[in-house]
């Protein structure tokens, strides 16, 4: 799942707006992100509203939103298990493949190995980029 957050572009904290009283309001820092930002809406949107909103008590120059991938426990590991899977086919294969104790049509084969090395390049590519 997608989530936004609002972003310190030097620091790299996440920010929050809070509400100290009813004419009020503060920019508050932390370094784990607290309140998300509807997909939806973009940067310019978001200065808009709180432009509109806060009374220009806030200043969000040194800010930008940021979109993160929001990942449950245990969740990413069985990911990459999964996408680990033709690449483990794939060693089989050319086990099989080289083994000349074995009696196996290699074009057969061959056709197998080709397939799982393209589908372990998307795997790899997938895995490369998810952490």
């Amino acid at each position: 799942m997608k989530v936004k957050y609002l972003v310190n572009k030097k620091t790299k904290e996440f920010g929050e707006i809070l509400v100290l009283s009813e004419n009020y309001y503060d920019l508050y820092t932390s370094d784990k992100p607290t309140t998300s930002i509807n997909l939806s809406v973009n940067f310019e949107e978001y200065k808009k509203y709180v432009k509109d909103n806060y009374d220009d008590q806030i200043d969000l120059t040194d800010y930008e939103i940021k979109e993160f991938d929001l990942i449950e426990f245990g969740e990413v590991g069985a990911d990459i298990r999964n996408k680990l899977s033709s690449q483990k086919n794939l060693v089989c294969l050319l086990e099989r493949y080289f083994d000349d104790e074995n009696e196996v049509d290699k074009d057969v084969l061959k056709a197998f190995i080709e397939k799982e090395m393209e589908q372990s390049k998307i795997s790899i590519d997938y895995i490369a980029n998810l952490l």
